[in-house]
């Protein structure tokens, strides 16, 4: 096995650990919490999100990004990118908590207001961290930044849970947030060596000024997609129903980011290093192969067993939230595979390329978000999902270009995964009408076993490489 090999199987069985209990811990917070705090607090907190995710998307300009993906980094680099986004964290703070009453009069929710001010700290706190957790993606050093996670992790929750069970409501969704930040910037100047020296130069900020530039365009677009709906149903629809809406996404986002967002961490400070095209083909195609075999059953089962899980998972007042999985859990599967085509127009420095599609996919989501609220969140959802189809070959066809692969043979290998899939949803569908009478609980178990086991008989016959490569990814 080589070097390299053998970084990246040791990262992302790193980062999978991380992801994993992460998203344990958020899964078990956002259940405990939801009951505390209710639909309304619930998307209060939705709509500040709305804005300091805006702002979140600034406070390193892709100063991070291109540090991981460049061959050398000089110490006048990190620090003045250091000084950089320091300047930037204090700049988000304070225009954030100046601009709260506007957001507050947006939304017509006074409760935004103080709300994103003390949200707004969160911005100057991660901005210490930035050069450091960089640093060690770089390295590849996956086992180190899966400590800090997943203890910054541990510590949100704890303070998340504790206020809630005190009745602070909303603050103890912010107070989540905060001390998640704090512990994490803390832990990353513990874990990594490197300090910053007093001196900035903006020669060196100008060598990674086009790659970032690029990185922030796309960002800042693929932000529109995913909170013009946020902002649309906030503003028309109310916080009862955007607390709804923000759940169903959310329970799409948890598999999501515990298999795409995983892989994508690691593979990109290893691909960046693989300079022939073949090679990083290859290599790609093995990535993508592996995410739909895992993601695949996931998502079935989010779309099939919708009810049940809401109703056991929330509780009846949640209820109105399963319908919209059955349109978003498509969408699910879909992104946690385009998701990985960022890794190419990064790897190979085109983020400008990246910049052009994300504008142009940001119109065309955004004019669907528009024509679906007419019907509601259902609507919304709906639209997200149409939306998604009708841009699914131009998301992949435009970065293959880059590394000379054509869409047919790409879908070709994704083709075994997804017959599993529908194979594994006929079966689950089918055994329904036959578990109506049984408790939530125990009709999840059954039909999630049942499903599982079959899928993983589908892909025995059907897709057995993928199952070898996860196999060899465990064990080696």
């Amino acid at each position: 096995m080589t070097a390299l090999r053998q970084a990246a199987v040791s990262g992302v069985k790193w980062a999978a650990v991380s992801q994993i209990s992460r998203q344990i811990l958020l899964l078990g917070t956002l259940v405990l919490l939801t009951r505390l705090v209710g639909p309304q607090n619930y998307g209060l907190l939705s709509m500040a999100i709305t804005v300091t995710g805006f702002a979140d998307l600034l406070k390193d300009l892709g100063t991070g990004a291109a540090i991981i993906q460049r061959s050398e980094c000089d110490d006048n680099l990190l620090s003045s990118t250091f000084w950089l986004n320091l300047g930037i964290g204090i700049l988000c703070t304070v225009l954030i908590a100046l601009g709260a009453p506007l957001a507050a009069l947006y939304f017509r929710e006074p409760g935004v207001a103080p709300v994103l001010r003390l949200l707004s700290l969160s911005f100057v706190i991660s901005s210490l961290g930035l050069v450091q957790l960089a640093l060690i993606q770089r390295a590849i050093a996956f086992r180190a930044l899966a400590l800090i996670e997943i203890s910054a992790a541990v510590a949100g929750a704890a303070v998340g849970i504790g206020m809630g069970l005190s009745g602070m409501g909303v603050w103890s969704l912010v107070s989540q947030t905060l001390a998640t930040t704090l512990t994490t910037t803390i832990l990353a100047w513990v874990a990594n060596p490197w300090r910053p020296h007093a001196h900035f130069e903006r020669s060196a900020i100008e060598t990674i000024r086009s790659y970032g530039a690029g990185l922030v365009g796309f960002n800042i677009a693929n932000y529109i997609i995913r909170n013009a709906d946020y902002a649309l149903v906030g503003r028309y629809l109310g916080a009862v129903s955007l607390g709804i809406y923000t759940l169903a996404y959310r329970i799409m986002l948890f598999p999501q980011q515990s298999l795409s967002l995983v892989i994508n961490r690691v593979m990109f400070a290893v691909l960046s290093r693989i300079d022939d095209e073949v090679r990083f083909r290859r290599a790609y195609i093995q990535l993508a192969t592996m995410i739909a075999f895992l993601a695949t059953p996931i998502f079935v089962l989010l779309g099939a067993l919708r009810e049940p899980l809401v109703r056991a998972a929330f509780g009846p007042e949640w209820l109105p939230a399963a319908p919209l999985l059955l349109m978003l859990a498509p969408v699910g599967l879909f992104q946690s595979l385009s998701g990985t085509v960022g890794l190419i127009y990064q790897a190979r420095a085109r983020t400008d390329w990246l910049l052009r599609w994300g504008v142009a996919a940001g119109i065309i989501t955004v004019a669907g978000f528009i024509v679906g609220l007419r019907w509601g969140i259902f609507g919304m959802a709906t639209a997200y999902a149409i939306v998604t189809l009708a841009t699914s070959y131009p998301v992949f066809a435009i970065p293959f270009r880059l590394i000379g692969l054509p869409v047919t043979e790409f879908v070709r290998e994704l083709l075994p995964a997804l017959a599993c899939g529908a194979g594994m949803l006929l079966v689950i569908l089918g055994l329904v009408p036959l578990i109506t009478n049984l408790p939530d609980l125990a009709a999840l178990a059954l039909l999630g076993a049942t499903g599982g086991a079959v899928y993983l008989g589908l892909s025995w016959w059907l897709n057995r490489a993928a199952i070898h490569v996860v196999a060899r990814m465990l064990l080696d």
